[in-house]
C-alpha cells in the first residue's frame, strides 16, 4: 500500500515516474530463527532525468514498537519510515534524523519535501 500512495504522488509530478525494477532480499534474524525463508522485495525507485531520486528500501518486518521499516535513500541522505498501524491500517511515520523519539505522518507534504531538500530545514 505504501508503493501505490507514493506512485500516486508521482503521477501528479512532472518529470518524475516510478520503477521496481530493483529487489532487496529480506533475511532477518528472526526469520531465520523460525526457518522463515528469505525473501526477495521489490525496491521502489522515484527517477528524475533517468537517475533515482529517492529509493525506498525495505529494511525489516520484525522491528521493536512498529510493523515494519523502509529505509528512503535520497541524494542528501538515508531517512527512516516505520509503520505503527495495527492489523486493520498502516501508518507510516518518518522518524526525525536529528531526534529518533520524534516523528511526523508520512502524507504527500513529507513526501514533497523529500523531493525538495531546501523544505527540510526541521530535520526530517
Amino acid at each position: 500500500m505504501l508503493y501505490s500512495q507514493v506512485i500516486e504522488w508521482v503521477k501528479g509530478i512532472a518529470n518524475l515516474q516510478t520503477e521496481k525494477t530493483r529487489t532487496v532480499v529480506m533475511a532477518e534474524e528472526l526469520m531465520q530463527k523460525y526457518a522463515v525463508p528469505d525473501k526477495e522485495l521489490p525496491i521502489l525507485d522515484v527517477i528524475a532525468n533517468q537517475s533515482p531520486v529517492l529509493s525506498f528500501v525495505p529494511r525489516g518486518r520484525w522491528i521493536l514498537g512498529a510493523r515494519g521499516r523502509v529505509d528512503i535513500i535520497t541524494q542528501t541522505g538515508t531517512y527512516i519510515l516505520v509503520d505503527q498501524g495495527d492489523d486493520e491500517a498502516a501508518n507510516w511515520k518518518l522518524v526525525s534524523r536529528k531526534n529518533r523519539h520524534e516523528s511526523e505522518d508520512f502524507d504527500a507534504k513529507a513526501f514533497a519535501n523529500l523531493l525538495d531538500p531546501n523544505e527540510q530545514a526541521d530535520g526530517y
